[in-house]
């Protein structure tokens, strides 16, 4: 593992052709760009997750943070989670991961065209505390990634400023 920056990154591709240009950096663990590929790698980070809280119980703490032994940070990034609405496993696992991964030094960043209630059910979107919008084609869908009620407006944002967003947190 990564220790030297204390980082590991698991990366998600399902429309593949995005993540292809990480594959062979060395804090890269895996870059999958399958279904079934993401539910084994999943499979596998929920066992991590498990381990994890094996070692909170074991020295009494409640963030990786305060162990004795430093462990590395993971990110998870799925691009198009919209893709796994109807893979229940691998949603489970995400699911829990948001719920209980900040403690564990696990967190997800996940990308998809419009965060709704058929791409993320209310209780995942609840727990992605950080939301990042880039231009969007109306007010509507940028109040979808945004919350109702927020001044930022993301379908304002000019096709002229790549890599304008806005942040709520």
């Amino acid at each position: 593992q990564h220790y030297r920056t204390g980082l590991i990154l698991y990366l998600a591709d399902l429309k593949r052709s995005e993540f292809h240009l990480f594959k062979n950096v060395d804090i890269v663990k895996e870059c999958v760009n399958r279904k079934n590929e993401l539910k084994d790698m999943l499979g596998r980070l929920y066992k991590e997750m498990e381990r994890r809280e094996d070692l909170l119980d074991q020295y009494e703490v409640s963030h990786v943070d305060r162990l004795p032994n430093k462990i590395p940070y993971i990110v998870i990034a799925i691009d198009e989670v919209f893709v796994l609405r109807n893979e229940k496993e691998s949603m489970e696992i995400v699911e829990e991961i948001s719920a209980l991964g900040r403690a564990l030094g696990m967190f997800l960043i996940l990308s998809m065209q419009r965060p709704d209630a058929k791409a993320l059910d209310g209780q995942l979107k609840n727990n992605l505390t950080v939301r990042y919008a880039f231009r969007h084609s109306d007010r509507i869908n940028s109040n979808i990634t945004l919350g109702p009620g927020t001044k930022e407006d993301a379908s304002q944002i000019s096709d002229q400023e790549p890599g304008t967003f806005y942040m709520r947190y």
